[in-house]
């Protein structure tokens, strides 16, 4: 038997690193974050964007890192939306935007079912 075989290969686990936001220690945040792109029409967020609508939110440089976490892990991606800017504070607020990789979307999307079946 071939136990080479039974690995997963390595893409397979990298698509795992997708996952790390459920489980490091500020996983709430995480979890409110990407409950925000699951749950907007929008396209694209900043951090400003998801700061406004997380209540008790962390300042707006933590949830820039968090963002910048996610989109490292893989469940957000990198906005290809221009930015349009009228003054250098706009520009600063706009700049680094992000949107929902589909992986995590389904991610957040399970996680969402089982914490919901957790709860029933």
């Amino acid at each position: 038997m071939d136990n080479h075989a039974a690995r997963p290969a390595s893409a397979d686990l990298d698509r795992l690193t997708a996952y790390t936001y459920l489980t490091v220690p500020d996983r709430a945040t995480y979890l409110a974050i990407m409950a925000i792109f699951t749950s907007t029409l929008l396209a694209d967020l900043s951090a400003h964007d998801v700061s406004e609508r997380l209540p008790g939110s962390p300042a707006a440089d933590t949830i820039a890192a968090r963002l910048e976490s996610l989109k490292g892990w893989g469940a957000l991606l990198p906005s290809s939306r221009p930015v349009r800017a009228a003054s250098i504070r706009e520009y600063h607020r706009a700049r680094s935007r992000y949107q929902l990789s589909p992986l995590g979307e389904r991610i957040q999307r399970q996680a969402d079912e089982i914490l919901a079946t957790a709860q029933a």
